[in-house]
């Protein structure tokens, strides 16, 4: 649950975050096709082919961590997946745990776009004044998508935005009335922005407890990409989480643009033309 929301979060956030002031700020259309102008897109920017390593530094003394290659390719979403290679039969049952650990970090190398995010949900927009710590902004707009499938797992996400158009909070309420809040801090590259921090507040064991996900960049061929990403879990005294262990990933062996990922996923074949209507 905790892995799948987290990359709900990710990718709500990366696609709402454009606003700026003017006549179509409260406007939720208006406001989603100026999203991308924000955050940078490795695909706007060129990027059709993606494969590259993933290495977690708490896992290289163990049998598994030296065995396993793990390994994201996309060519585009329905052409896109991790690989785990290397464990032999008796370390083969950990191959799902390490996709599950991996997978969120997918919403980091290839962002998602606002249309595909929101696709289907009732939006509509609200101006709050609202104070957050470390922020001068009074002022902010919360964009709120609220799902029309009863069978959803997240039933509304509800984005703030400062007046610069970028995200700093989002909650997500799931189909059992819970919620998850998230705080977002974003670092600047070049003209664009990219996420850097994710901290995500939950609940368990009736004590609350915080999931931080912190990102740094590098540049790639021309492309601004993740370098390491790291997943810390926090209690209220910023101390770590009993039982709860942390994770240094770190993205390397980038190959871009090499057709890797497409011969790797080979695209699927073309359906058949459809039959030949009889003559009347």
């Amino acid at each position: 649950m905790l892995v799948r929301v987290s990359s709900l979060v990710i990718c709500i956030i990366m696609l709402t975050a454009a606003i700026a002031w003017g006549k179509d700020k409260d406007d939720p259309a208006a406001l989603m096709a100026r999203s991308d102008a924000q955050y940078y897109y490795p695909t706007q920017a060129g990027l059709q082919d993606l494969a590259v390593d993933l290495v977690i530094d708490e896992l290289q003394s163990s049998p598994v961590g030296k065995l396993a290659k793990i390994s994201y390719y996309y060519v585009n979403e329905d052409r896109q997946r991790f690989e785990v290679e290397g464990l032999s039969e008796q370390y083969a049952k950990f191959r799902d745990d390490l996709l599950g650990l991996v997978d969120p970090m997918s919403n980091y190398l290839v962002p998602r776009s606002s249309t595909n995010a929101f696709h289907g949900l009732d939006l509509r927009v609200d101006r709050v004044s609202r104070q957050i710590i470390g922020r001068p902004d009074t002022t902010y707009f919360l964009l709120v998508g609220t799902a029309n499938d009863k069978d959803a797992m997240v039933k509304e996400y509800r984005v703030l935005l400062d007046a610069a158009g970028l995200a700093c909070q989002i909650e997500s309420v799931l189909k059992d009335g819970s919620k998850l809040m998230a705080r977002i801090d974003n670092t600047q590259v070049g003209e664009k922005w990219c996420i850097n921090r994710v901290t995500t507040r939950m609940v368990m064991n009736n004590a609350p407890q915080w999931r931080i996900e912190t990102v740094e960049y590098t540049q790639v061929d021309g492309f601004t990409m993740p370098s390491v990403i790291t997943i810390r879990q926090r209690n209220a005294l910023n101390q770590p989480v009993k039982g709860a262990q942390d994770w240094t990933i770190r993205l390397t062996n980038y190959r871009l643009n090499q057709g890797v990922a497409a011969a790797k996923i080979p695209a699927p074949p073309a359906p058949p033309p459809p039959a030949d209507t009889p003559a009347t």
